[in-house]
């Protein structure tokens, strides 16, 4: 606001209020008021002087606003902003289907070479011999006629060609193979058994199934058994027929050119130390 203050012809400036100078316009209203007291010739304005005192108020602006001005050109893109953090990693996907076998490697080299094994002349075999067949009763124990080694398992071993039995004297291990020709000797069909047994407890069964009554059958078979010294082990005839339970059987010599006989091999048993 600027007041005005006249007083005989003087005026008296002041600024108005900050705030009523921006966009306004100003009005003045001046009003004239008697003196309060006069001053003798001396002075420099009589009692008929009048205080005139100006009010100046702001009015309302009667600017109308104009149309909106059409729409500038969009200004050029501003530069990239930092890359936000990583969001969390999603769950794997189907597992694809197997690619094609790749090639194969090189051949590795040549490993160093093993202990050596036992020499395959230590080994003996025992046999049946004979231009006569060999009755065995049920559950009995087969025996031989001949016995033939070579190299140390003689040693290792000792056999009783009567009883049938092998006695380890070294332990380790032994390679048994065997063959017996056995005829059912019973009026039924039998099951013609031969089994190994060491410490009487079978070990391994070879044989020929439903083999009819005065046939023969062949009992082919092997097995490797580990040993103790001590340890006792034989061949035993295990045959069987649905009605008489255990069997008899006979061994069979192999008769070479009949009708002439002579001695042949019916069983033979071959051990061999493999460690």
């Amino acid at each position: 606001m600027i007041e005005d203050t006249r007083t005989c012809g003087k005026i008296i400036r002041r600024p108005l209020k900050r705030r009523m100078r921006k966009h306004a316009t100003v009005v003045c209203t001046c009003m004239t008021k008697p003196a309060k007291r006069t001053y003798g010739p001396s002075a420099n304005w009589t009692s008929s002087s009048s205080l005139v005192t100006c009010t100046c108020k702001r009015k309302k602006s009667t600017c109308k606003v104009g149309p909106r001005g059409p729409r500038g050109p969009q200004g050029p893109a501003g530069p990239n902003g930092p890359n936000g953090t990583s969001g969390a990693r999603g769950n794997s996907g189907p597992r694809g289907a197997a690619g094609s076998t790749g090639a194969t490697g090189p051949v590795g080299q040549q490993g160093p070479q093993g202990d050596p094994g036992p020499a395959f002349n230590s080994a003996l075999l025992v046999s049946y011999s004979s231009s006569d067949v060999l009755p065995v009763a049920a559950g009995a124990t087969f025996t031989y006629t001949d016995v033939n080694t070579n190299g140390t398992v003689g040693a290792d071993l000792t056999v009783d060609l009567n009883n049938g039995t092998f006695t380890v004297n070294t332990a380790g291990r032994y390679l048994f193979i065997w063959s017996f020709n056995l005829e059912n000797t019973e009026n039924e069909a039998a099951s013609i058994i031969a089994t190994l047994v060491q410490n009487n407890v079978n070990q391994a069964l070879s044989g020929v199934p439903n083999v009819v009554s005065g046939a023969i059958g062949t009992a082919n078979g092997s097995i490797a058994v580990k040993t103790s010294v001590g340890d006792i082990i034989t061949m035993r005839n295990q045959s069987s027929s649905p009605n008489l339970g255990d069997t008899n059987v006979a061994i069979t010599p192999a008769i070479i050119a009949p009708p002439q006989l002579f001695p042949g091999i019916g069983a033979w048993v071959c051990v061999i130390r493999v460690g």
